[in-house]
C-alpha cells in the first residue's frame, strides 16, 4: 500500500489550555502545563434505523445522538486545574489555611515527627454546588514536520471524577476527562468542535 502523505502520520502529544468564562463569556486560554500518556478525543455518533419489509431491510438512517469526550493526563497538577476539572471551587491566592484544630501548622510530610507552620499560599474550598461551570478546550499537537494540529472544543463540561494520587515511587498523574456540549450560538452542524491544521 503506497504512502499518500508521511506528514499525516503522527506521533506524541502536545499542549493542553482550559478556557474561562465569565457570565457566560470566554475569557482566555491558559496552558495546564506539562501532561504525560495520551490526550484521547472521542467522537460518537448514534444512528437509529428504520426498517421495514420482508425480510426487514434498513432503509432509513438518522443520527439521533452525538457525544464528545476530551480526556488527558494532567502532570502539573495546579489548584486552578483541579478547580476546573471539577467545575466548582473557589481558588484563594497568598491565603493561609486555618485546619480544624484551629491552627495552620500540619506535619512535615516526612519522616521526622513534629508539626510546623503551613506558609501562605494558594487554597481551594469545595463542596456543596449543584452546578458546575464550562470551560474552553483546546488542545495543540506539533507534527514531526513542524505543523501544528490544533482542536478546539467551544463549550467543555467537566465529568465531575478526579483522583489525586500520591505514589511512593512513581510520577503522581491525574487524570481529567471533559464533555463536550452543543454551542447553540454557532451554526448547525458545527457546535461542538473545529480542529485545524496548518498546511
Amino acid at each position: 500500500m503506497p504512502i499518500n502523505d508521511k506528514n499525516d502520520i503522527s506521533l506524541g502529544s502536545g499542549n493542553l489550555e482550559f478556557g474561562t468564562y465569565t457570565n457566560d463569556v470566554f475569557d482566555t486560554y491558559s496552558d495546564v502545563g506539562a501532561i504525560k500518556g495520551t490526550v484521547t478525543i472521542t467522537i460518537e455518533r448514534e444512528v437509529a434505523e428504520f426498517e421495514t419489509g420482508r425480510p426487514l431491510v434498513v432503509i432509513v438512517q438518522e443520527v439521533i445522538r452525538e457525544r464528545v469526550m476530551l480526556r488527558a493526563t494532567l502532570a502539573e497538577v495546579t489548584l486552578a486545574n483541579i478547580k476546573k476539572s471539577l467545575g466548582a471551587g473557589t481558588v484563594y491566592s497568598s491565603s493561609l489555611p486555618v485546619f480544624l484544630d484551629g491552627s495552620s501548622s500540619a506535619l512535615r510530610g516526612t519522616l521526622q515527627t513534629g508539626k510546623v507552620a503551613v506558609n501562605s499560599g494558594t487554597l481551594l474550598k469545595f463542596g456543596g454546588t449543584p452546578t458546575h461551570a464550562y470551560i474552553g478546550i483546546r488542545f495543540t499537537h506539533k507534527r514531526a514536520d513542524g505543523k501544528r494540529t490544533v482542536f478546539e472544543g467551544y463549550k467543555a463540561s467537566p465529568a465531575g471524577n478526579i483522583a489525586l494520587p500520591f505514589n511512593e515511587s512513581d510520577w503522581n498523574l491525574t487524570d481529567v476527562e471533559f464533555r463536550l456540549l452543543a454551542d447553540t450560538n454557532k451554526t448547525e452542524g458545527e457546535q461542538y468542535f473545529q480542529i485545524s491544521r496548518e498546511a
